[in-house]
């Protein structure tokens, strides 16, 4: 009798134990992949500024740097940890900007940088609406 309580406590124990051996291993799976894609993420905003910071010095017209180094930091300080729609226009305007620079054509280079200085601006208020009510 006492061989059975004690053969059926071992059982009991091996299942908890293989259950949360499972759990964690499928935990720390997800983490993993979780934080490769806030490592992406990251990895992709970085890259903004470093081609708007990029423009800024291989540009010509002190101003338009200086506006182009501004548009950076205001991009660099945005919360980088979540992808949003935007995302994909800000690439798009700074391509247009670094188009214009290297063929040195200044409105339309202040024109795509004020789009990507809005574009900033519209990006903050969906972060903190998709913030909103979160931990």
């Amino acid at each position: 009798m006492v061989a059975n309580s004690v053969m059926a406590a071992l059982m009991i124990g091996i299942i908890v134990f293989s259950v949360l051996v499972v759990a964690v291993r499928y935990a720390l799976k997800f983490f993993r992949v979780s934080n490769t894609s806030l490592k992406a993420t990251v990895r992709s905003m970085d890259q903004r500024v470093a081609r708007l910071r990029a423009m800024s010095a291989s540009c010509k017209n002190g101003e338009l740097s200086d506006f182009a180094m501004r548009v950076a930091d205001g991009l660099r300080f945005g919360d980088s940890s979540i992808v949003l729609p935007l995302d994909g226009e800000i690439d798009d305007a700074i391509e247009r900007a670094h188009q214009a620079i290297r063929i040195h054509d200044v409105s339309a280079a202040e024109r795509e940088l004020n789009q990507i200085a809005c574009l900033t601006q519209q990006r903050r208020a969906e972060e903190a609406f998709s913030r909103k009510g979160s931990f």
